[in-house]
């Protein structure tokens, strides 16, 4: 059995986005780095951060879906509380050049 995962799938795969501008991505207390293309291979300016629903397997194949779509990805954990309460971390995440300017995104 193959399965066929698209940008469709990717996009039931997130619950949150932004762009990177004016996000300090850089921050390693906060942004670690687990797989596919670093920050310092990203122009911040025109990036996404796209943050996983679910665990650990739907980030790697939110991952592997940018990735296989020709777009550059890198898997992070985001270390950041949501709204300050303890052990309710954003979680995983997603940076990319989906979603960007310039970028046919469907």
């Amino acid at each position: 059995m193959n399965l066929e995962l698209t940008l469709k799938h990717f996009k039931m795969c997130i619950h949150t986005q932004c762009s990177t501008d004016g996000i300090e991505m850089s921050d390693a207390d906060r942004f670690i780095w687990e797989d596919g293309d670093e920050i310092k291979e990203f122009d911040l300016s025109n990036s996404h951060v796209h943050w996983v629903d679910g665990g650990a397997l739907q980030a790697v194949i939110a991952l592997q879906i940018l990735k296989s779509e020709g777009f550059k990805a890198g898997l992070f954990w985001d270390d950041c509380y949501i709204d300050g309460i303890d052990g309710d971390f954003w979680g995983w995440c997603i940076l990319s050049n989906y979603g960007s300017k310039g970028r046919n995104n469907d």
